[in-house]
């Protein structure tokens, strides 16, 4: 059965691994990009950038042939897991699936603080991860989210817009 496993590569490789996975059979993966707002001359203007850099994800059926096909990768550090890689969670993948977002483009949430301190997505991504903002930095358009993935706790921060 075809699970998602995850490959930690060198930072900057990973559309160059993506693009070696294809040529070796394994079509199937996922890079989360977002839509990342950027002061420029002044100016706020959009990228597209990668959002978890230093991370592929993979179908595989964890095989050896699939397992050394993505393993002999140049860029590959090691795939995630205790000792031997392991698959994504039903929880791990719902999250992974959101942060793939429309089309893998995770978009800017627009935000409201209230004067009493609590956080109101008004649309976007984040609507409905209210409990998993950690910070907000106004200045900078950038929100900190906390989520959980292989078991440990990380943060992302991500671009808003506030109003």
């Amino acid at each position: 059965m075809r699970e998602i496993y995850v490959l930690h590569v060198m930072s900057g490789m990973e559309l160059a691994v993506q693009e070696r996975l294809k040529c070796e059979g394994l079509t199937e993966t996922i890079i989360p990009m977002e839509e990342r707002l950027e002061r420029f001359r002044g100016d706020w203007i959009t990228r597209k950038r990668l959002l978890m850099p230093g991370y592929v994800f993979v179908y595989l059926e964890m095989n050896t042939d699939q397992y050394y096909k993505a393993w002999n990768i140049p860029g590959v550090i090691r795939f995630l897991g205790v000792g031997k890689p392991s698959a994504l969670s039903e929880d791990e993948k719902m999250q992974i699936f959101w942060l793939y977002g429309d089309r893998g483009l995770f978009k800017p949430s627009t935000i409201r603080s209230r004067p009493n301190g609590q956080i109101e997505v008004m649309d976007g991504p984040l609507v409905g991860h209210e409990k998993d903002i950690v910070k907000l930095d106004r200045h900078r358009k950038k929100v900190k989210v906390r989520m959980t993935f292989s078991g440990e706790p990380i943060e992302l921060t991500v671009s808003a817009y506030f109003v």
